[in-house]
C-alpha cells in the first residue's frame, strides 16, 4: 500500500481496509510484510485470507517464529475498558 504514518481518514474494503492497516503496523514494525490483494464482487484491495497466506510462506525476521498449527491463547485477565 505505501502508506507510512498516514492512514486515510476514510475505511474503504476496496482501498484502504483492516488488512491495509494490518500490513502497515506490521510494517512500522519490521516484517516487510506485502501487499495481499484479492477480489471479491464488485471490487478488490487487500484481503486476511491472503494476507495469512503471505505470512506463512515469507522469510522471518531473526529470533521470530511461526505457529502453523492450532491452539488455545491464554485466557483473559483484568478489564478490557
Amino acid at each position: 500500500m505505501g502508506y507510512s504514518n498516514n492512514a486515510p481518514n476514510t475505511y474503504d474494503l476496496n482501498t484502504y481496509n483492516c488488512t491495509d492497516f494490518a500490513i502497515v503496523i506490521g510494517n512500522l514494525a519490521g516484517l516487510n510484510l506485502s501487499d495481499s490483494y484479492g477480489s471479491w464482487p464488485g471490487g478488490g484491495g487487500s484481503n486476511p485470507g491472503q494476507l495469512g497466506q503471505n505470512i506463512r510462506t515469507m522469510s522471518l525476521p531473526t529470533n521470530a517464529r511461526r505457529q502453523t498449527t492450532g491452539a488455545n491463547s491464554a485466557s483473559n485477565t483484568g478489564t478490557c475498558n
